[in-house]
């Protein structure tokens, strides 16, 4: 899910910006998927994670009213 930033030359102003946006609900294909999957497994490996029921416990003390 990026988004990228297009500068187009138009008339009423030096230049419009226009945002691009990628629909993050797309169907991957099987190479897309397994890139990502393989990613995932990378940073799983390096500790790029953090366990579900910390993140959610977090949240629940920091939006608790």
């Amino acid at each position: 899910m990026k988004n990228m930033i297009e500068a187009k030359p138009n008339d009423d102003i030096l230049f419009g910006i226009k945002k691009k946006s990628v629909n993050p609900y797309r169907v991957f294909s099987e190479n897309e998927f397994m890139d990502k999957l393989e990613i995932s497994r990378m940073h799983a490996k390096q500790g790029y994670y953090r366990d579900a029921e910390a993140v959610i416990e977090k949240m629940r003390n920091r939006y608790r009213f």
